[in-house]
């Protein structure tokens, strides 16, 4: 009997683990899609974009192709939104970051200040785990 309290201990110190790894990987790919956004790289930043078009097979299941002209703009359209965040902000900063269930899917909502001096810039952005990265579905 005296196991069980050192495996439930056990289960939830590793648990704290992986949402540390998994908050790590999501403020990671925050910052690549930040860089690569300011650099104007949007073919890679495609790979870090879930898609969210007409083909209902491929939503949120697969990223933007960057070979394909017109998912290329889409990702453009993001980047540039990112890009002047950033360009009018002296610095940004994660103040949270929540889970909730869409069409049972966990979507990873990251709330970001932009800071312009004394000024800050509250916006969301919503992620979600595909294969073994966070990539970008939404923007608020």
């Amino acid at each position: 009997m005296k196991k069980l309290p050192i495996i439930i201990f056990t289960i939830i110190i590793t648990s704290s683990v992986i949402e540390a790894q998994d908050e790590n990987l999501i403020k990671n790919s925050l910052n690549t899609i930040f860089t690569l956004s300011i650099t104007k790289n949007y073919e890679k930043a495609a790979e870090f974009i879930a898609y969210s078009g007409s083909d209902s097979s491929r939503y949120w299941t697969d990223t933007y192709k960057s070979s394909d002209k017109e998912e290329l703009n889409q990702v453009k359209r993001i980047c540039k939104k990112i890009a002047a965040l950033n360009e009018i902000s002296d610095k940004y900063k994660v103040t949270s970051i929540t889970t909730k269930k869409i069409n049972n899917v966990t979507v990873y909502s990251v709330g970001v200040n932009f800071i312009s001096g004394q000024q800050q810039l509250k916006t969301e952005l919503d992620f979600i785990k595909l294969g073994n990265k966070y990539i970008l579905t939404e923007m608020n």
